[in-house]
């Protein structure tokens, strides 16, 4: 009776293994399909920070400000979204306060204002940890992506406004 269990329990296993397999084979996505680009471009974006080398140390200094970064950014961000749903209702009221729009629109400015600065703070921050030749190896990049774009932009252009 102990054997017929255990040989019912290997082959329930062995056949929802060939079931996962199966389904795997079926869900992977096919050959050079557009929808399936964004993970091709995650993966491009990571080989790319694999190609700059960073050293540990590097790599622990760069995780430390991306979350200082994010920490100083999260509060402003859920202010910035209280502001503009405030901003949306007051905007769509049947009577339009122009005085309390006037001091939301600045205040909304002045968090952007605030957002850009810590990202642009901590964007010197990264170039610092890096060295003259990653940095150089970014810039080169970055002017080839640039290239890339204008050129699909330009072909989309002739093709839909010409």
């Amino acid at each position: 009776m102990k054997t017929t269990g255990t040989k019912t329990a290997f082959t329930t296993v062995l056949l929802l293994l060939l079931i996962f397999v199966t389904y795997a084979v079926y869900a992977a996505p096919p050959e050079n399909q557009s929808h399936f680009f964004k993970s091709r471009y995650l993966i491009s974006i990571f080989n790319f920070f694999i190609g700059l080398e960073l050293t540990p140390e590097q790599q622990n200094a760069l995780q430390e400000l991306l979350t200082g970064t994010h920490s100083e950014l999260k509060p402003l961000l859920e202010d910035m979204h209280a502001l503009r749903t405030e901003m949306y209702e007051l905007v769509l009221a049947e009577e339009i306060d122009t005085v309390l729009a006037e001091k939301q629109i600045q205040d909304l400015a002045s968090l952007k204002s605030d957002m850009t600065t810590i990202v642009l703070k901590a964007q010197l921050e990264g170039a610092r940890i890096l060295t003259p030749e990653q940095r150089e190896t970014i810039l080169t990049q970055e002017v080839a992506w640039k290239q890339r774009f204008l050129y699909w932009r330009t072909v989309v252009s002739k093709l839909f406004f010409n």
